[in-house]
């Protein structure tokens, strides 16, 4: 399978890249980003127009700006996209769920099998404990662009689709490399606390090689 990595220069976009790099299944042909360092052994095109093969999916781990560019191409070119990126206003969400009339769209504010079970957990809390305080604190490192974060969004997302609880959002960017989130449930009598932290950021874009390799 051919990928193609939007964003490829960021953080995130490495981290994909040198997983994709590992997979003996997978065919990374390059990346899109806003400049080409000439540094790395595969394509880094600063325009769409320069793309020269043809990728069976594009993963996205850019910035919405981008994320709507590509989606153009994507379109054009019949591509599947997997949208990892956060930050979107509602008015750009609404224009990606037009792109998914036309091509397949996978997005999740959060690829962490990690994040995505501790959503359920706190959602199944939310739920069973009507009338409580739920407090949503993220630490990031200082290149955090988004805030609050996707994942913090995404938390906040499932508690209310659970039961509408009083939710607070406290974010920190105090340059530490280790994400760390922490949901705090205060009941009558007692604290619930849940805590998660990335230890590494590879397992947040593992999960995405499995989702590109089940493309319809």
């Amino acid at each position: 399978m051919k990928i193609l990595i939007n964003g490829i220069n960021g953080k995130m976009g490495q981290e994909v890249a040198n997983v994709l790099d590992n997979d003996k299944d997978i065919v990374l042909v390059g990346g899109v980003d806003k400049e080409n360092t000439g540094i790395y052994t595969y394509p880094v095109y600063t325009n769409v127009s320069q793309i020269e093969e043809k990728p069976d999916v594009i993963i996205d781990f850019s910035v919405p700006v981008a994320t709507l560019n590509i989606l153009s191409y994507a379109k054009e070119n019949n591509i599947p996209v997997v949208i990892a990126t956060t930050g979107f206003t509602k008015e750009q969400l609404n224009t990606i769920n037009e792109y998914s009339k036309h091509i397949p769209i996978f997005k999740s504010a959060n690829m962490s099998y990690d994040i995505n079970l501790m959503a359920k957990i706190v959602a199944s809390l939310s739920k069973s404990l009507p009338n409580t305080d739920i407090e949503i604190i993220e630490t990031h490192h200082n290149r955090k662009i988004d805030s609050p974060s996707g994942t913090a969004l995404f938390l906040a997302d499932s508690i209310n689709e659970a039961n509408n609880n009083k939710i607070n959002i406290a974010n920190t960017n105090d340059g530490m490399e280790t994400p760390i989130t922490e949901i705090t449930v205060a009941i009558v009598s007692q604290i619930v606390f849940l805590c998660n932290a990335a230890n590494t950021p590879k397992n947040i874009p593992i999960t995405v090689p499995i989702i590109t390799a089940h493309k319809p």
